[in-house]
């Protein structure tokens, strides 16, 4: 975000925590400098200056210490909360878009989410009927019929009417974003 080419083309924030551990270690592996940090809880507060990093915290497990390479239930907690806000300042267009990292799936199951993953998350709390998950590839979009399950569990859901319903779907999307004739 600190990167001139990217900070060029939209008003990019980040959402973390306030002692911003991450950023630090991600400064150090890329050998740059660390960006000064702007801490904010409104995006509103955000400003936009090359160098500066907007970082939007939630408060949530704020004074937890989290190691890298373990499953914490307060490193869930944070990430779900950054989802949390992202969905409240989007759906209110305080936002355009969200750009996510991973979490961890057993993380999220300690501390009682009760979703799997991003997709079901977003699903679930903007009240849509479904979510698909679309990888962009130059001219290749691929849609997922299963998420986060077993193999066994993912052939099980590959039946002609989830097929059929998931295609339905992926129709309507693809139209909304300007596709006159998905194929």
């Amino acid at each position: 975000i600190a990167v001139g080419s990217i900070a060029s083309g939209s008003t990019p924030l980040a959402q973390g925590q306030a002692r911003y551990r991450g950023l630090e270690a991600a400064a150090r592996a890329m050998g740059a400098p660390m960006p000064e940090v702007n801490i904010i809880t409104e995006p509103e507060q955000a400003v936009h200056r090359q160098g500066t990093i907007d970082l939007m915290t939630t408060g949530v497990a704020d004074d937890a210490v989290i190691e890298y390479g373990r499953v914490q239930k307060d490193a869930a907690r944070r990430a779900y909360s950054y989802l949390e806000r992202s969905i409240e300042l989007g759906v209110a267009g305080r936002i355009d878009a969200v750009s996510t990292t991973p979490i961890n799936k057993a993380a999220l199951a300690e501390a009682g989410v009760p979703y799997t993953g991003h997709t079901e998350i977003y699903q679930a709390l903007t009240g849509s009927p479904y979510a698909l998950t679309m990888f962009n590839v130059h001219r290749l979009r691929v849609f997922f019929v299963s998420r986060h399950v077993s193999l066994r569990r993912a052939c099980d859901l590959a039946n002609r009417e989830r097929i059929l319903d998931y295609l339905r779907n992926i129709h309507t999307e693809l139209t909304r974003l300007g596709f006159e004739r998905p194929s």
